[in-house]
């Protein structure tokens, strides 16, 4: 099939090497003739064998059944169910993601390549594994630039991070461009709130006297002993494998604890009801909004047919918790992802977690009563991450922990829910599966 440059959406991107789309669920990259004869010569390289081989780059053909007018080169890489973005990974994701970086950054070097970025937006999770996907930053030669990108961008924030600053390290992921947004305006690394995490080898004095030294000894020895840049893959390999977070608490970061018993997930009646209701769906993809540590998104991957579930929830230290779970466990149905989903990051791309049913489970009374956000907004957010279906819970208590509660507005009732509810979805099933908890399972009007 030929398919006109018109009839395409690129992905956004000033990668020069080539341009990615998409096609019927399919990810293909049209190369730009200069780089053609490169690219041949790396996906039939020994690099690229390694590559996948150890799972650091998705698989990579030469495509036979498209086309693309004005490109005479068309490759297909294996699709990655969701890429997130850094600043929606948790801790651990980001220091796994830092190693598969430097990882491919040796293997690349092995072989004579080198990596020209040293941020990690070109990586993704891939079954819960860092994968580094843009094949355009892999070039021929032994270029450093990359790893110096790395420092600012990759260990800078998780040494932030690990002594308990998520706020500012999350701040730091989100940017790929720090190499310019920093110029020329101070660097990071000269920020004196910064001074007490940078590494001894990375200040001014120190670096100048490893110049000195290696100097002297290669006039010595009549060969390089002592590397005249403390920036190696090997040394900040080391640094990112030592980092060791601060333990601390966050509001939610225990709330599932009483439904996990070891590697055992406990169900509940209400649990095994939304299961029920779910299955009987035959779906495809779910989103868990506020899913916590995913122990509702544990249950289904385990007891319904659904392939992708995303459990998402912007307390950091429980996100942590399921990736570690989901690690440890080789669990890839599950997708975790950082968001407060009624307020996501600028620009966030719905269209990468979008499913074909919304769960959103005791979160509504938080956002009604302690976050003062009105309903229509709720719903209109909540139906965002929806193709068909969501499935909301309302809670008749309000902030009842199950003795007491605060005095519940006049205004929030089952009455006034259901209303608002069928404003934004067509009503298919209202159902008390606890005291404080009925169940609402709606469709969008549109379907």
């Amino acid at each position: 099939m030929i398919l006109k440059e018109r009839d395409i959406k690129f992905v956004p991107s000033d990668d020069e090497v080539g341009a990615v789309f998409y096609w019927e669920d399919r990810v293909f990259r049209a190369i730009n003739t200069k780089h053609e004869e490169n690219v041949r010569n790396l996906i039939s390289s020994d690099l690229y064998v390694e590559l996948t081989q150890k799972k650091l780059f998705p698989e990579t053909t030469i495509s036979n059944d498209i086309e693309v007018e004005g490109y005479s080169l068309i490759l297909e890489h294996k699709k990655i169910p969701c890429i997130s973005l850094p600043c929606e990974w948790s801790y651990n994701m980001a220091k796994d993601a830092a190693l598969a970086y430097l990882q491919t950054f040796q293997i690349c070097r092995d072989h004579g390549y080198t990596l020209k970025d040293g941020h990690l937006h070109n990586l993704a999770f891939f079954n819960n594994k860092p994968i580094y996907f843009d094949l355009g930053s892999i070039i021929p030669g032994n270029y450093k630039i990359g790893l110096y990108e790395f420092y600012y961008a990759a260990l800078l924030p998780l040494q932030i991070w690990s002594l308990g600053d998520f706020y500012l390290a999350n701040l730091i992921l989100r940017d790929d461009y720090l190499h310019k947004r920093f110029l020329p305006s101070i660097p990071l690394t000269d920020q004196k709130v910064l001074q007490s995490i940078i590494p001894l080898s990375q200040k001014k004095i120190p670096r100048y006297s490893r110049l000195i030294a290696s100097y002297i000894l290669r006039k010595i020895f009549r060969k390089s002993v002592v590397s005249e840049s403390p920036m190696t893959c090997e040394s900040l390999m080391k640094k990112v494998t030592a980092l060791e977070k601060k333990k601390y608490k966050t509001s939610w970061s225990n709330y599932h604890n009483e439904y996990i018993n070891g590697a055992e997930i406990e169900s509940t009646s209400r649990f095994d009801r939304l299961i029920s209701i779910i299955n009987d769906l035959h779906l495809d993809s779910m989103i868990d909004l506020a899913g916590n540590k995913g122990v509702f998104s544990l249950l289904i991957a385990d007891k319904t047919n659904i392939s992708r579930v995303i459990c998402s929830d912007y307390d950091e230290m429980a996100i942590d918790d399921l990736y570690l779970y989901l690690k440890h466990r080789n669990n890839t149905k599950i997708i975790p992802i950082l968001l407060n989903f009624m307020y996501p990051i600028s620009n966030f791309d719905f269209g990468k977690v979008k499913s074909d049913i919304v769960v959103a489970l005791a979160v509504t009374h938080h956002l009604l009563l302690t976050q003062k956000c009105p309903i229509d907004s709720v719903f209109k957010k909540i139906g965002q991450y929806s193709n068909r279906y969501v499935l909301i819970e309302f809670m008749p208590l309000g902030l009842w922990n199950g003795y007491y509660a605060p005095p519940i507005p006049e205004w929030h009732n089952l009455d006034w829910f259901r209303e608002k509810f069928k404003r934004h979805f067509k009503l298919l099933i209202e159902e008390q599966t606890e005291k404080n908890r009925i169940l609402f399972l709606g469709e969008h009007y549109t379907s």
